[in-house]
C-alpha cells in the first residue's frame, strides 16, 4: 500500500491552475506535501495509481539522461508543474542541494540568467559576463543542483552562464536540468533526449476545471445554463489557464442570455490579428476575459502590468506606483487612498487569474504575498490590447535604444526597462528626433548613458519619467529640469547627493521618488521666493511623505 501511495500522481487545481505534481517515496512525505498544497486553496484533489514518482518521472538516478524536456501549448500548465516539482523537490529529493527556477522567456540573454541565478542562490554580482559564469561555476562546481528552466523559446548556452559541465552523475554530484518549451525541437536543441509532451486536459477533467471555478450551484441549477457552459468550456480547448479565468469571468453570470452571449463572443474572436507565434484564439480568450473586468479602470490596469518583462517578478508596491503616476486610479486628496485603491484592483485582477502570485526575489522556493506575473500568453494580447501606440522593449538585452523611426513616430508611451543600455544618439537626432512620447520607463538600465539623458530632453511632452536605478553618480541629471510638463519622477535607487534649484522648473511635479539615495541632501530645494511644490508624495531616504508640500515644509524635511 505505502509503495502504492508513493506512485500517486496528484492533479490539483491550485486557484484554479492545473498543477501536476510527482510525489515522492514514503507515505509521510506524500501526506506532508498533500497537507502543504491544501493550504493553499487548491480547489480539485484527484488520485490517480499507476504512475511514476517524482525521481523515475524525472530520471534522478544516475543512469538515466541528464536533460528532461516537458513541452506543449501556452496556457497548458507546464510553468505550474515546474513549480511545484521546485517545492517538492525541496522536501523529498534532499539528494539536490540546490534547486534552481528560471524564467528563460522570449529574447533570453546570458546576462539575464546569470542575474537569476545570482538571485537565488545569494551570490555577489560580477561586473563582466566572463566574471560572473566564473562565480557561478565556482559556487556549483562541488554540489548537486536541479535546474528547471521554464520558457525556453531557443537553445542557451548553459556552460557561458556558468552551469557546470557535463550534466549527468559526476564524482557523485547530480546535475539534472528539466527545460520546459512550446516546443519539442527547441527541448531537443537544449540536449533533452527525453521529452514529454503535456497534453491538454481530457473533455470530463476540463469541466470539472471549468465548473469549479465558474460555480456548480448557478451552472447545475438551470439546465439550458449547464448546455451553454459546456460549450463555453469547450471554447477553451482544453487548456487549464482559459478554463480557469474564463471560468472565473463567468462566475457572477445567472442567466441563460449572459451564457449563451459569452458563447457567441467566444466563436467570434473580435482579437483579428496576431504577432508572428502568437495563437490567435488563446488571445481572443484573454480578450474574453479583459472584457469581462469590471471596470475601465481595471482593464487599463491589467494592461500596464505588459510593460514590465515577460516572465517578470513585478512589486505589487511598484505596480500601483506606476499606476498611480499614469493617471489609472481616480484622485484623491489623500494619497494613500490611491494606495489602497490600488491594492485593491491587484486583488480584483489575482481574483480573475489574470495575474498570478509571484515568488520571494530572494529565495524562489517561496511564493511572494508581495509580487504577481502576468502568465505569457496574456501578456501577448495585453500588448495587442493596449490603446495608443506603446513601444515596448523591456528586458530583451538592448544595448542601445531601437533605431527604427517608425517606431517612434507618434509612439504615446515607451518601456526600455531592464537591458543593459549603453550607447545612445550622439546628438537629438535619428530615431529619437521626433518622438514625444508622454510616458518613458527606463528603470533598472544600470549604466544609462549621458547622452540617453540628453536625447531625453527633449521629449518636452513626458509626464510621467521611471529612471530608478539608472546607474546615476553623484550630480543630479539637469536635462529632467527641462521636463516642465512632469507629474512624475522617479529617482530612486541612485546615489544622488543633491537637489538643484532648478528643480522648482517642474511646477507640474506631483510625485517625487528619491528612496534609497543614502547620502542625498535636499535642504537647497527650491529657494526661490514664492514657489509652491505641488508635491502629493514624496519618498527618499527611509521616510516617505502623502500630503502637499509648500517649499518650507521641504526645507523642514531636509533638517531632520
Amino acid at each position: 500500500m505505502e509503495m502504492q501511495l508513493a506512485a500517486v500522481l496528484a492533479t490539483l487545481a491550485l486557484g484554479g491552475a492545473l498543477v501536476v505534481l510527482f510525489f515522492g517515496k514514503c507515505v509521510k512525505e506524500l501526506d506532508d506535501a498533500v497537507e502543504a498544497l491544501l493550504q493553499l486553496r487548491a480547489d480539485v484533489l484527484r488520485q490517480l495509481a499507476g504512475t511514476p514518482c517524482l525521481n523515475e518521472a524525472l530520471g534522478f538516478r544516475g543512469d538515466c539522461d541528464a536533460a528532461l524536456g516537458v513541452w506543449g501549448a501556452g496556457g497548458v500548465g507546464k510553468t505550474t508543474v515546474l513549480k511545484w516539482v521546485r517545492d517538492v523537490c525541496g522536501r523529498v529529493a534532499p539528494f539536490f542541494d540546490h534547486v534552481l527556477l528560471l524564467a528563460a522567456s522570449r529574447d533570453c540573454t546570458v546576462a539575464k540568467l546569470q542575474k537569476e541565478v545570482v538571485a537565488v542562490l545569494g551570490l555577489r554580482d560580477a561586473p563582466t559576463e566572463q566574471a560572473q559564469a566564473a562565480g557561478i561555476l565556482s559556487f556549483l562546481r562541488d554540489k548537486s543542483f536541479l535546474l528547471l528552466l521554464d520558457g525556453v523559446w531557443e537553445r542557451l548556452d548553459l556552460e557561458r552562464v556558468g552551469i557546470p559541465q557535463p550534466l549527468g552523475v559526476v564524482a557523485g554530484r547530480v546535475r539534472k536540468v528539466v527545460v520546459a518549451s512550446r516546443s519539442e525541437a527547441v527541448c531537443a536543441d537544449m540536449g533533452c533526449r527525453k521529452k514529454i509532451k503535456m497534453e491538454c486536459m481530457s473533455e470530463d477533467d476540463a469541466w470539472s476545471l471549468f465548473e469549479a471555478n465558474a460555480g456548480e450551484e448557478a451552472i447545475r441549477g438551470d439546465a439550458q445554463i449547464s448546455t451553454l457552459a459546456r460549450q463555453v468550456a469547450a471554447e477553451c480547448n482544453g487548456l487549464p489557464l482559459f478554463l480557469a479565468t474564463v471560468g472565473r469571468a463567468m462566475s457572477n453570470k445567472r442567466t441563460a442570455e449572459e451564457w449563451g452571449d459569452a458563447f457567441d463572443k467566444l466563436k467570434k474572436p473580435q482579437l483579428t490579428s496576431t504577432a508572428p507565434g502568437q495563437d490567435k484564439g488563446a488571445h481572443a480568450l484573454v480578450k474574453f476575459c479583459f472584457d469581462s473586468l469590471e471596470s475601465d479602470t481595471v482593464r487599463e490596469c491589467l494592461l500596464t502590468c505588459a510593460l514590465w518583462p515577460e516572465d517578470h517578478n513585478i512589486s505589487k508596491d511598484e505596480l500601483v506606483q506606476c499606476w498611480i503616476g499614469l493617471g489609472l486610479l481616480p484622485k484623491y486628496d489623500d494619497v494613500d487612498e490611491s494606495l489602497r485603491f490600488g491594492h485593491t484592483v491587484v486583488a480584483i485582477l489575482e481574483s480573475a487569474l489574470l495575474l498570478e502570485q509571484g515568488d520571494n526575489h530572494r529565495h524562489n522556493m517561496c511564493p511572494s504575498d508581495t509580487h504577481v506575473r502576468l502568465h505569457d500568453v496574456v501578456r501577448d494580447a495585453a500588448l495587442q490590447l493596449a490603446p495608443g501606440k506603446w513601444l515596448v522593449r523591456a528586458g530583451v538585452g538592448l544595448r542601445e535604444p531601437p533605431r527604427d523611426e517608425a517606431l517612434w513616430r507618434d509612439v504615446e508611451l515607451v518601456s526600455l526597462m531592464h537591458n543593459a543600455i549603453e550607447e545612445a544618439p550622439a546628438k537629438a537626432g535619428g530615431a529619437l528626433s521626433d518622438a514625444q512620447p508622454a510616458s518613458l520607463m527606463l528603470q533598472c538600465t544600470r549604466a544609462l548613458p549621458r547622452r540617453m539623458l540628453q536625447a531625453i530632453q527633449h521629449f518636452t511632452r513626458l509626464t510621467y519619467l521611471d529612471l530608478e536605478d539608472t546607474g546615476i553618480l553623484d550630480a543630479f541629471p539637469m536635462e529632467v529640469c527641462c521636463l516642465v510638463n512632469l507629474e512624475f519622477l522617479n529617482l530612486s535607487r541612485n546615489r544622488i547627493l543633491s537637489l538643484p534649484m532648478e528643480l522648482g522648473n517642474l511646477s507640474q511635479l506631483k510625485y517625487l521618488h528619491l528612496r534609497d539615495n543614502y547620502y542625498i541632501q535636499i535642504t537647497s530645494i527650491l529657494r526661490r521666493q514664492g514657489d509652491w511644490f505641488g508635491l502629493s508624495f514624496l519618498s527618499f531616504g527611509f521616510l516617505v511623505f502623502r500630503y502637499q508640500l509648500s517649499k518650507e515644509s521641504i526645507l523642514y524635511v531636509g533638517g531632520l
